[in-house]
């Protein structure tokens, strides 16, 4: 049981410091203007169980999106690990769309 809690912990910090290093190439102010036009049109109206609902489904692509990214870059040639990572990135991007979309469109 000692061997599956330190698994699970040392996965979660290994997660915490990819997300890290994800964020350390993003412009923080992009992303924090985009929310705030997401809260200005959107996430005010929707009730509060709508939009944790939302933002936990957004925030497991996301690990998921890290996780990817990361197995790519460890497994995979640099020249395919670029195609890879663009792959997933776009990937990505379509399906936080639709999951917004989804949400977007549920009325409760």
């Amino acid at each position: 049981m000692d061997k599956i809690i330190f698994e699970l912990k040392n996965q979660i910090y290994e997660t915490a410091i990819l997300c890290k290093n994800f964020f350390n190439g993003v412009n923080l102010w992009t992303l924090g203007f985009t929310l705030t036009l997401f809260f200005i049109f959107f996430f005010r109206r929707w009730e509060f169980k709508k939009t944790f609902s939302f933002f936990f489904t957004i925030f497991a692509l996301f690990i998921l999106l890290v996780r990817l990214e990361a197995f790519f870059i460890s497994t995979l040639e640099a020249e395919t690990s670029n195609f890879a990572l663009s792959l997933t990135r776009t990937v990505a991007a379509i399906v936080a769309g639709a999951v917004f979309f989804y949400y977007a469109a549920v009325k409760e």
